[in-house]
């Protein structure tokens, strides 16, 4: 009794510390700007012009969206891999119409 207690207590703290980990992907007209953030704190920024930038998804007929990459000019970087393949389609969608958004550029009719 005493040793599940124990490790159910290492489980809860491994993925409280994995809990820590995000990333934010901001779009504007002029850039892309992905942050990753690990469970131990380091910091990754990828940054490119949405211009250049395509959203490749990796598709199983049985499991759905399995990976999401942003690509630009050779460089890619993996994003959304914490998410399930559902809530990874909801993120690709709503990222492609930001990408989509930033490419034809500020919407000046809005701002009247």
């Amino acid at each position: 009794m005493g040793l599940d207690v124990i490790a159910l207590f290492i489980a809860f703290q491994v993925n409280f510390r994995h809990a820590r980990a995000f990333e934010r992907v901001v779009v504007t007209p002029l850039e892309v700007r992905l942050r990753k953030v690990s469970h131990h704190g380091q910091e990754a920024i990828w940054c490119s012009n949405p211009a250049w930038t395509k959203l490749e998804r990796q598709i199983d007929e049985d499991y759905g969206l399995l990976g999401l990459d942003l690509v630009s000019r050779g460089r890619r970087v993996a994003v959304a891999a914490a998410l399930s393949p559902g809530e990874r389609e909801g993120f690709a969608d709503a990222l492609g119409r930001a990408l989509a958004t930033a490419r034809r550029g500020p919407d000046y009719e809005d701002a009247r």
